[in-house]
Parts: structure tokens; sequence; C-alpha cells
């Protein structure tokens, strides 16, 4: 299993925008998934070939209201992921489960993921970070110590073993694994 520790706390401070370079996208073949549910969060594995989506699915037999007003969604959010065999065809291939959001569904919120070479992580408003084997799709961590939502979580690119997250606790917590499973075979 993997073991991580708080190993440091910043509080956050206010940093200036950024203006965002202009992207144009070349190709118009485009592939579009209905999800049935709330996008909250995504990320693409470092090797490019799935997606992974935080999703909260509306309750069985909703009726869409209308444009103001979203449908009633779960709690329970599904991290859904697809191999992406090309930009027009994908394959849902599993779904890792374990954490959850309270928000209304016509209120406005984010849950982001990130995907590592073995583990996939993602906050929540559990207060929680939760961390699930890639392969197996075995949940092998839920990390507590923050003090609301955990909003944004990040592996280092360069050093595995560390993860950082963010939360609406105004804090970022530095997790360093004790020990790193190569296999989550428990």
């Amino acid at each position: 299993a993997c073991c991580l520790v708080p190993l440091h706390v910043i509080q956050s401070t206010s940093i200036s925008s950024v203006k965002e370079p202009h992207l144009e996208i070349a190709s118009k073949d485009s592939l579009t998934v209905d999800l049935k549910g709330h996008v909250i969060g995504l990320a693409v594995s470092p090797d490019q070939q799935y997606l992974y989506v935080n999703c909260r699915s509306f309750v069985d037999g909703h009726v869409e209201p209308g444009p103001v007003v979203g449908p009633a969604i779960v709690s329970d959010v599904a991290l859904r992921v697809y191999h992406m065999k090309s930009s027009v065809e994908w394959q849902h291939v599993q779904t890792l489960l374990g954490h959850r959001c309270f928000t209304e569904a016509d209120q406005r919120f984010n849950i982001f993921l990130d995907v590592g070479q073995q583990f996939v992580a993602s906050g929540a408003e559990d207060k929680n970070v939760h961390i699930w084997h890639r392969q197996s799709g075995a949940r092998v961590a839920c990390l507590s110590g923050h003090e609301n939502v955990v909003n944004s979580v990040a592996f280092n690119p360069t050093n595995p073993q560390m993860l950082v997250s963010g939360s609406d606790d105004h804090t970022v917590k530095v997790w360093i694994a004790r020990r790193l499973a190569v296999h989550a075979s428990q």
C-alpha cells in the first residue's frame, strides 16, 4: 500500500494573473462522449493513452429542468478511465470509486486530479486525497489532514514518491511516500 505523510504545509498567497497563450486546433475530427453527469475534473495519463474523468452522475430518471437549474447529481464521484485509441475512438476501461462531493448541481465546483506512472490521485469534498493504483484500480490510500475541500492534487513529475494537494482551507500539503507500492496486490 502507499503510505504518505505531510511534509510541508504552505499557506496560499495571491498570484497576479498570467496572460494565456492562444491555442488553435488543427484537426476538425472530434469525439463527443455523453457522460450523463457533471464533469468536474480530467487528466491525461503520462503515456497519453488514457483519459481520466472525475464525474458526478445525474440521479437515475432525472428530467432536465432547463438551462437555469441543472438536474440532480449523486454525491459519489466516478473516476472514469477511457483508453484513447485515436482522436475519434475511445473505450471505457475502468471506473474508480471511493471519493465524494456534496456541492449542489447548480453551484460551480471542480475537483482536479492527476495521473502518475503508477497511481492516479484526486481531491474530494470529503477533505481527503484519494489514490488508486492505475492498473488494478485498487484504492491504495485515503490521505486525511486538510480541514476543507481538497480541490487540486499533483504528482511531482521527477519524484513519483511526492504528491501535493491544495485545499479550500488555504493550504498546500506536500506528501512523501514512506513506501511506494510497485504492485497493488494488497
